[in-house]
């Protein structure tokens, strides 16, 4: 670490940076250590710890404290990131995304395709703005995207954009302060998840893509709101095995589930819908 003309002239303050692990911030911590002040980095991305160890090894004083400052509770859970989702939500947010956790249902295209500009995008223009968010995927997943990097990309491309994990179906695991359940739905012959989202006072659940069956319906079981998918004019026009469901096949998953409300989703927009039916549409918000 260079030495600099203000060395000492904050001896005995203490310095806290949020945002300290990485670009600009990470840059303010270290020039705060060089003045001699103990410096506290707070940050969501763990790779605070080693910025503080540089420092230590220069003879600094830190310590490193994971945490998100802009955490009140819930945070912002991204549930799939198809192709266009990245460009909308930048419209929705007026800039990069300030998004805590992404979760991955499976590796068809039109559910991740997205995460290869934001990574781009992280890399070469907007990575020091936000911190990385996590990404959650199915075993196995983090193979699949070091694959992916290794043909197409740069190595380890996806860990330097966000903080990869892997999730088991069945078992739960914390995005974004909301407790997540993967369980296993059939969609033709791909390992495939929805999810189960609950906060203390809400559960949501996610279709993902599915076909019908019983584990559709113990995904949906009395939650507050069903997002559920209708890709189909028919159930009969599917597949062997099938892999989707119908509007009609929808409505029946959810009232046998006992959810509350129902939502549409993944519904390609020349295929009708009754009115009486809620279905997603960009930027829509709702209240649960």
């Amino acid at each position: 670490m260079s030495r600099t003309a203000h060395e000492g002239s904050l001896t005995g303050k203490v310095a806290l940076v949020t945002g300290g692990s990485r670009g600009i911030g990470r840059a303010t911590a270290l020039l705060f250590a060089q003045s001699g002040a103990k410096v506290v980095i707070g940050d969501v991305d763990p790779d605070g710890s080693e910025v503080v160890e540089a420092m230590k090894r220069d003879g600094g004083e830190a310590v490193f404290v994971k945490t998100d400052v802009r955490d009140e509770g819930e945070g912002r859970l991204l549930l799939d990131c198809g192709p266009g989702v990245l460009a909308r939500i930048r419209e929705l947010d007026g800039g990069w995304p300030r998004v805590d956790a992404v979760a991955i249902t499976h590796f068809h295209l039109d559910h991740w395709g997205d995460i290869v500009p934001w990574v781009w995008g992280s890399l070469y223009r907007f990575g020091d703005l936000v911190p990385p968010p996590e990404l959650w995927l199915p075993q196995g997943g983090l193979a699949l995207m070091h694959e992916f990097a290794d043909r197409f990309g740069l190595p380890h491309m996806f860990e330097q954009a966000f903080r990869p994990h892997e999730y088991t179906g069945g078992t739960a695991f914390r995005a974004a302060g909301l407790d997540v359940v993967p369980l296993r739905v059939p969609h033709y012959n791909v390992e495939t998840y929805g999810f189960r989202v609950s906060s203390a006072e809400t559960t949501l659940a996610y279709s993902g893509d599915s076909a019908p069956s019983d584990q559709l319906l113990r995904l949906a079981r009395e939650a507050d709101l069903f997002l559920c998918e209708a890709t189909l004019e028919r159930g009969d026009l599917d597949g062997d095995p099938r892999g989707h469901l119908s509007a009609e096949e929808a409505i029946e998953a959810f009232t046998a589930s006992g959810a509350r409300r129902l939502l549409i989703t993944h519904r390609p927009v020349e295929l009708p819908l009754d009115p009486g039916l809620e279905q997603a549409q960009d930027g829509l918000e709702l209240e649960l």
